[in-house]
């Protein structure tokens, strides 16, 4: 009896997170505010409460979660309409560096030290200090960089060019199995396919992956069975 009452109650805290969750919206973590982040762990740890409680006693961790979840509900709709609401909650954006001068101070009052600093630019592609122009600390605890003009990536409107129109490639192979409906959405059949993998010198069971521009290119990506255990950054 136990064991069954452990069983619904876990099926029924799962059910309810789902539901909050869906009713919060999709944030990746580092997305999360401290508030986002905080309350995302209460409602965890009430539901992993309301999964081993009484059956007297479930309906109070039941009720604690649906109000922890509708409270963040109802303050990130508040917070999406007013600004001094927002930045209560959500924090704001701090300056790091600009223009050659750290500021010390607010890097205190985010706690974060030089080394940090230094590793969220090398993540970011750079390696010197003196390639940025400018570096904040955004309210999600991410660093984001303003590179100098003449250290930014080369854009083809810099070039003066016009390039054509990015599309979505779809994937038509996957894993050695044909996505059939993918297929015929780029209004190509399983003969031209066939026929490009052929071109490609290539098995359909060989192809990890393969997508098509919807013209008349696919592009394809074999596996392999074999293991590479060399450290290539050693």
């Amino acid at each position: 009896m136990l064991v069954i009452k452990t069983i619904i109650l876990t099926f029924l805290s799962i059910s309810v997170l789902f539901i909050l969750a869906k009713l919060m919206g999709n944030k990746q973590i580092s997305q999360l505010s401290t508030f986002d982040y905080i309350n995302g762990i209460t409602i965890g740890s009430i539901a992993a409460e309301l999964s081993t409680s009484d059956w007297k006693n479930f309906a109070e961790p039941l009720t604690a979660m649906i109000i922890y979840g509708m409270a963040a509900v109802v303050i990130s709709y508040i917070s999406l309409t007013t600004m001094p609401i927002r930045r209560f909650f959500s924090g704001k954006t701090t300056v790091i560096y600009d223009n050659g001068k750290f500021y010390k101070k607010n890097l205190k009052k985010c706690k974060l030290d030089v080394g940090e600093f230094l590793t969220e630019l090398r993540g970011q592609g750079y390696f010197s200090i003196k390639d940025i122009e400018s570096a904040f600390l955004e309210s999600n605890g991410m660093v984001s960089v303003l590179p100098k003009s003449d250290k930014k990536p080369m854009t083809p409107y810099d070039m003066g060019m016009k390039p054509t129109k990015a599309k979505a490639e779809p994937i038509v192979v996957m894993d050695g199995k044909v996505l059939y409906k993918n297929l015929k959405q780029c209004g190509k059949d399983e003969q031209w396919l066939m026929s490009k993998l052929k071109d490609n010198g290539v098995k359909l069971e060989d192809v990890f992956i393969a997508q098509t521009d919807g013209e008349n290119e696919l592009s394809v990506y074999v596996n392999t069975d074999k293991a590479d255990t060399n450290d290539r950054f050693q």
